[in-house]
């Protein structure tokens, strides 16, 4: 069993949605890496799965439900430096706050920094303009 924004959510074994599908309960996809090995891609209308192994205990996955939101079971590594990551796609954390320098009532250090991506919406005006050079060219 998982957590996710606060249901419990029983974690799907790939015989319980086969078993589904033959019924004719669920429309989805599934993509088996093979009949000896348990990991799985499970595609439904609502759900998409992705799963590494599912050996009770140990079961490794990410699973995207419409409802619930999203879901990683088992170990996580991110590549990437601590200020590389960001919350919600415009917020960073402070590489202040990561340096352990003390935080106070008269110094606060915030823990996220505001960060637009400008790197990104100069390349998407670029390609924007190109595009409409070749729409205006071919009309």
């Amino acid at each position: 069993m998982h957590h996710l924004n606060g249901h419990r959510t029983p974690h799907r074994e790939p015989a319980d949605i086969q078993e589904k599908l033959d019924r004719g309960l669920v429309s989805s996809k599934i993509i088996r890496s093979g009949n000896q090995h348990s990991s799985c891609v499970v595609v439904t209308p609502s759900q998409v799965s992705l799963s590494g192994s599912m050996t009770g205990e140990e079961s490794v996955g990410i699973n995207v439900v419409a409802e619930r939101g999203v879901a990683i079971q088992g170990s996580l590594g991110i590549a990437a430096m601590p200020q590389g990551i960001s919350v919600a796609g415009l917020w960073c954390l402070n590489p202040l706050a990561l340096s352990c320098m003390a935080s106070t009532v008269a110094s606060p250090i915030p823990m996220y920094t505001f960060n637009v991506p400008l790197g990104n919406i100069r390349s998407m005006i670029s390609g924007f303009r190109s595009v409409m050079t070749l729409a205006q060219r071919h009309a």
